[in-house]
């Protein structure tokens, strides 16, 4: 990948950066532009709380996580997922632990807390959590 392109994709991530956590509203149907390709926002993408360890009142939380955004021109689609937001996050970080990848045996291993996001992501924001006892699973 040349550098062009890659500055280019970060410009797209710092569109879903800018998407609070706490912001459920899907922003389908939004605009940006990078560059000269102007992108529409396909959907937000939605993931459990990563801060279940550091705060387990929000063990069952739902956050914005991403963007799924289409070139108008192109009609490329980009995937664009957030990093680490949020001191409860931060500290999550800092307690990896390694864990087989759920979805390709052959992948060897991934971080937990980005296996655990991972497989909770959705494009369907929940309005109501499910009991605190019980891990929402897609």
């Amino acid at each position: 990948m040349d550098v062009t392109k890659a500055v280019h994709f970060g410009l797209i991530l710092d569109e879903a950066d800018d998407v609070l956590p706490s912001d459920l509203n899907n922003a389908a149907g939004k605009t940006f532009t990078v560059g000269s390709t102007t992108y529409e926002i396909v959907t937000t993408i939605y993931a459990n709380d990563l801060a279940t360890d550091m705060n387990p009142t929000r063990i069952t939380d739902q956050v914005s996580i991403g963007l799924i955004c289409q070139a108008e021109s192109a009609g490329d689609v980009v995937i664009a997922i957030r990093g680490t937001e949020g001191i409860f996050e931060w500290l999550h970080d800092f307690e990896y632990g390694l864990v087989p990848c759920p979805f390709l045996a052959t992948a060897g291993r991934t971080d937990d807390g980005f296996t655990e996001m991972y497989m909770s992501m959705t494009t369907m924001p929940r309005r109501v959590h499910p009991p605190s006892c019980s891990r929402y699973r897609r």
